[in-house]
């Protein structure tokens, strides 16, 4: 269980102010308000056979960035259509930056990040994000990516199983929602919005 705490990262924002963040479509649309802590316990970390799931920090720059800067091609869209991350203009800095975002964020509880390491050599493999949705009747979007080079061991699909399995064995959401992938993206950006957790 996390220690719901308010940490102090001091951190700059104005790389997240723009669609080149994987925070910008997560919540560029989204109203802030009061969050009880106590209405989840996240999971630490998982494990299956073939890989880890750890909470990303900022520690975890330098394997993250080399993952998704092997993969941007690959990785276009994968926050929807709105969001232009990854590019090649984000640089290791700026991507520690980002990640030291998303522990704040996970150590508050307002959303929830990890990333997937290789059980064998510690490679990062991917991201998993649990976000408050944005559209009526989901309470929680989740998105995730594998790197590039692991498309044709079928990882992709093995790690959205796990996933999946994951939600419903730990987190007790009522309703996730998987954009771009268990919904088309037309199709979900019709919803009509509603407000953070």
């Amino acid at each position: 269980m996390l220690d719901y705490h308010d940490t102090s990262v001091a951190i700059s924002t104005s790389w997240l102010s723009g669609s080149h963040s994987r925070h910008y479509y997560a919540d560029s649309h989204a109203t802030s308000q009061a969050y009880d802590p106590g209405r989840l316990r996240a999971a630490d970390s998982g494990a299956h056979r073939s890989f880890l799931t750890c909470p990303l920090s900022s520690a975890d720059a330098e394997p993250d960035f080399e993952a998704w800067s092997t993969s941007i091609e690959h990785l276009q869209g994968i926050f929807g259509p709105e969001s232009n991350w990854p590019t090649t203009e984000m640089t290791l800095e700026e991507n520690s930056i980002d990640l030291a975002w998303h522990q704040r964020e996970h150590e508050s509880a307002s959303s929830f990040a990890f990333t997937v390491f290789d059980i064998n050599d510690a490679r990062c493999l991917g991201c998993v994000y649990l976000s408050p949705a944005r559209k009526v009747g989901y309470e929680v979007e989740v998105f995730y990516w594998v790197r590039a080079s692991e498309v044709s061991s079928g990882l992709d699909q093995t790690l959205g199983t796990y996933v999946h399995q994951w939600l419903q064995d730990v987190w007790k959401f009522d309703s996730v929602v998987f954009p771009g992938r268990d919904v088309a993206w037309d199709d979900y950006m019709q919803l009509s919005y509603q407000s953070h957790w």
